[in-house]
């Protein structure tokens, strides 16, 4: 009697789930990828603080919707949602995937700003600090 009532005989680990999630499921890829690009223009237009602090509300949202799209069926003209239910540790999984998956595309959206930035500032010191004609 060691065990609950409500579990199976065995339970995934959360580190399984997401890694099941990233190498099989390409919409958690888009939804990422997607979500990196609004938190990336946010930071440039808001600043960084309010970019940040939109991050995780951005990803439960986009997995809310990513989950509720899996769920919907349309038949003849009717919205229906069906039963099938996500638990709650798949759904942590499915945001810690798309976490994931935003972080890194943070991150090298940064990687190219600095390396953009940086050829921009080498040009302007070339172009300003011109040999003189003799």
């Amino acid at each position: 009697m060691s065990r609950s009532l409500g579990r199976g005989p065995y339970r995934k680990p959360i580190r399984a789930r997401v890694g099941e999630l990233l190498t099989t499921n390409p919409t958690v890829w888009v939804i990422g990828f997607a979500v990196g690009v609004v938190v990336l223009v946010l930071t440039s237009l808001l600043g960084a603080a309010v970019g940040l602090s939109l991050l995780i509300p951005l990803v439960v949202v986009a997995t809310a919707v990513v989950d509720l799209k899996g769920r919907l069926l349309i038949l003849r003209r009717r919205i229906l949602l069906t039963r099938q239910s996500t638990t709650r540790r798949q759904f942590l999984a499915m945001i810690l995937s798309v976490l994931i998956v935003t972080c890194l595309t943070g991150a090298l959206g940064w990687m190219l700003r600095g390396f953009i930035l940086d050829s921009y500032d080498e040009q302007l010191r070339r172009h300003m600090t011109r040999r003189p004609k003799k």
